[in-house]
């Protein structure tokens, strides 16, 4: 079963991906590794400053509560940490 599901993405998404990867990955080549870390990096921290600019009424919505534990802005600062410290020093 995971064989064949295996070779259908190979056949099928594979062929797809590599127009749009190879270039990406040709030039990621000829760059050392640490830019490719703090690339990531800052890529992940973009995402999160992004969830920092959300309204409270979206952050909030469906709950009866506002408390600052319920805020999912600083959770996604908390989760993003370790994210950070793996691509950074690993």
């Amino acid at each position: 079963m995971i064989e064949s599901l295996k070779s259908l993405l190979e056949k099928t998404l594979v062929p797809v991906l590599k127009v749009g990867l190879d270039p990406l990955h040709a030039f990621l080549d000829g760059l050392p590794p640490p830019v490719w870390r703090i690339s990531v990096c800052l890529f992940i921290l973009m995402g999160t400053v992004w969830t920092f600019f959300l309204s409270k009424e979206s952050v909030y919505r469906g709950l009866d509560s506002q408390s600052r534990l319920l805020d999912l802005r600083i959770w996604v600062g908390v989760i993003v940490l370790p994210y950070l410290l793996i691509y950074m020093f690993l």
